[in-house]
C-alpha cells in the first residue's frame, strides 16, 4: 500500500499506516440505474476494485449521483482501494456537506480508512467537527492534532488531552503520543516532575513512540530548566554520536557547564561543535556562547578571532537565508526541490548546499508531509497512466494529481521561507549579544596596562615520551572529536572579581 507520509521518529506510531483488510464491503444498498453501474457494484462487492475503477468513468462518471456526497464518498473508496490515497482522501474531504453521507457508507469509510492514516491532514480545524459525523475519533481533536502533526500544546489542549487519555478508544501507541505531548507541555510550563513522569508512561505504553536519544534530550532539557545541572548533563551525555541530535546535546551541554561557573568545560564542548566538519550544521549561538565563555577566561583575543570566523563563516549563509525568506528561493533551492523525487528530505543529501537552508529542515513535520505527498501522488500518477488511462478516461484525476503536485512545492518553499525568517530573527537576537562581547572586549582592551594580540599566542613546546606534537593544529581528526580538554590561566574572573 501506498505509504505516502513517513512518520517522525517522535510519533513514528501514529503515522504509519495499517494495513487495510481485504475482505469486500457490501454496497447492495446502492441501486443501480445501467448495466455498467450494475457491474461496478458486482465488482466492488467481490472486492475487486480495479475492475470497478476501469469501469467507474463509463458507468458513474457522469451520472448524477456521481456528484452527490454518496457518489463522491464512494468513488473515493474505490480510488483507495486501488492504492490511489492522497487523491481519495483528497477528493473525498473535499465533500461540503459530509452529514449527507449515507450511514451505510461512513461504515465503511471508517472500516476503510484507518484513524492514524495522513489524509486526515486534508481536513482542517473547521471542517474536523462536521467530519466527525464520518469518523468519530476527529471530534474535539484539530485535524493537525489528531496524528501529531504540527503541533504545541496549549494550556486547553492539556487539559483536553489530560481527560482523552484516559478514553477506552485510544490504542498505546495514541496513549503514548499524548504522553509525550504532555511531557513536552508540562516542560515548557516548569513541571518538570509531571514531565517526567508522562515521559515514562510513554516509553511503558510504546517503546518507539520516541527516539531514545530524543528522550534523553528531553529529560535533559527538563533537568535544566529546573536548575538541576548534573542531572541534565548526565541525560546529555547519553545522545549517541551517531544520532541526529548529539551536536545539539554539545551545544546544550556547554551551557549547562557555564551555567556551572565551569567555563573550560563549555570551550571543550564547542571544540567539537565549532569544528570546521560541522560548520554546514551550526547556527550563530555556539560562537556567541564561545566567545562568551572566552570572555568570561579573559581570552580576549580568542574572542575576538571567535567573532570574526562568524562574520566569516555565516557572512554568505545570512544572505541567503534572507534570499530564502524575501523570495521563497536561493542557490539551494534547486538542489532542495530535486529531492522531493528521488532521497530522503536528510542534510546529508544536500551536501554543501544544506548550509545555505534553515537550520534543522529536515526535521520540520510540514517539510516531511509535503515531500511524502508529493511523492505518492507521482507514484499515484504512474498507476492510473499505465494501468487505467488507456483511452484517457482519467484525464481529470491526473490533472488533479499534477495540482496538487505543484501545490505540494510551493507549500514546501512557503514553509522553507518561514522558517528562514525564524533562524534570521534567532541570528538577530544573537548578533546584539555578540556586540555587548565585542563593547566587553574592547572595554577590557583599552583599560589593561598591555596590549592585547589579537593573535593567540603560542603555546611552549613541552617535550615529552607520552605526547605526539603535530606542527598544524586547525586539521580535524576525527577520533579527536567530543575528546578535548581546555586549560584555562589565571584571570581576574577565577579570583572573583568582576570584568
Amino acid at each position: 500500500m501506498n505509504h505516502w507520509l513517513k512518520a517522525n521518529a517522535a510519533i513514528s506510531s501514529l503515522l504509519i499506516f495499517v494495513s487495510i483488510s481485504s475482505l469486500a464491503a457490501n454496497f447492495d444498498f446502492v441501486f443501480p440505474q445501467t448495466e455498467t453501474q450494475k457491474q461496478v457494484l458486482t465488482h466492488m462487492n467481490k472486492g475487486e476494485y480495479p475492475q470497478a475503477l476501469k469501469l467507474w468513468p463509463s458507468s458513474f462518471g457522469k451520472s448524477r449521483f456521481s456528484r452527490t456526497a454518496d457518489g463522491v464518498a464512494m468513488y473515493s473508496i474505490v480510488l483507495y482501494k486501488n492504492a490511489l490515497e492522497v487523491s481519495a482522501t483528497h477528493k473525498l474531504f473535499s465533500i461540503a456537506q459530509p452529514q449527507k453521507i449515507s450511514p451505510r457508507l461512513r461504515e465503511i469509510l471508517t472500516n476503510t480508512i484507518p484513524r492514524d492514516h495522513a489524509g486526515f491532514s486534508f481536513v482542517t480545524s473547521r471542517t474536523a467537527k462536521k467530519w466527525s459525523l464520518v469518523f468519530p475519533h476527529l471530534k474535539g481533536w484539530g485535524a493537525q492534532s489528531l496524528s501529531g502533526h504540527f503541533f504545541l500544546p496549549t494550556a486547553r489542549d492539556v487539559r483536553q488531552f489530560e481527560k482523552k487519555i484516559q478514553s477506552t478508544q485510544l490504542n498505546s501507541s495514541q496513549k503514548a503520543w499524548l504522553h509525550w505531548q504532555l511531557a513536552l507541555a508540562k516542560t515548557l510550563i516548569n513541571q518538570e516532575a509531571e514531565a517526567h513522569w508522562h515521559l515514562n508512561h510513554a516509553q511503558d505504553l510504546d517503546p518507539t513512540i520516541i527516539d531514545f536519544d530524543l528522550l534523553h534530550m528531553t529529560q535533559a532539557r527538563g533537568y535544566y530548566q529546573s536548575g538541576q545541572l548534573q542531572k541534565a548533563i548526565y541525560e546529555y551525555d547519553k545522545v549517541k554520536k551517531s544520532s541526529d541530535y548529539w551536536l545539539e546535546s554539545l551545544e546544550e551541554k556547554a551551557w549547562a557547564y557555564l551555567r556551572l561557573d565551569e567555563p573550560d568545560k563549555t570551550l571543550a564542548q564547542l571544540k567539537t561543535v565549532l569544528a570546521p566538519v560541522f560548520t554546514p550544521q551550526v547556527g550563530a549561538e555556539p560562537y556567541f556562547l564561545q566567545s562568551f565563555a572566552q570572555l568570561k577566561i579573559c581570552n580576549y583575543a580568542g574572542a575576538s578571532q571567535t567573532l570574526g570566523e562568524f562574520k566569516s563563516l555565516l557572512r554568505d549563509r545570512i544572505a541567503s537565508l534572507q534570499d530564502l525568506a524575501n523570495t521563497g528561493k536561493n542557490r539551494s533551492w534547486d538542489k532542495f526541490s530535486s529531492i522531493f523525487s528521488n532521497v530522503d528530505l536528510k542534510w546529508e543529501n544536500l551536501g554543501s548546499d544544506v548550509h545555505y537552508l534553515p537550520r534543522n529542515f529536515h526535521r520540520d513535520l510540514y517539510l516531511k508531509e509535503y515531500l511524502a505527498r508529493y511523492r505518492g501522488l507521482q507514484t499515484e500518477k504512474h498507476i492510473l497512466t499505465t494501468k487505467f488511462n488507456q483511452n484517457n478516461e482519467f484525464a481529470g484525476e491526473i490533472a488533479d494529481i499534477y495540482e496538487l503536485s505543484s501545490q505540494s512545492i510551493k507549500k514546501a518553499q512557503n514553509r522553507l521561507s518561514f522558517l528562514a525568517k525564524q533562524e534570521l530573527n534567532d541570528v538577530s537576537k544573537i548578533i546584539q549579544k555578540m556586540h555587548i562581547v565585542e563593547a566587553e572586549i574592547i572595554q577590557q582592551i583599552h583599560l589593561s596596562e598591555k596590549n592585547v594580540s589579537v593573535k593567540p599566542a603560542k603555546q611552549p613546546l613541552v617535550k615529552s615520551a607520552d605526547k605526539l606534537q603535530f606542527p598544524v593544529t586547525t586539521e580535524v581528526w576525527m577520533d579527536e572529536l567530543d575528546n578535548y580538554e581546555v586549560n584555562i590561566n589565571n584571570c581576574p574572573w577565577k579570583k572573583g572579581q568582576m570584568l
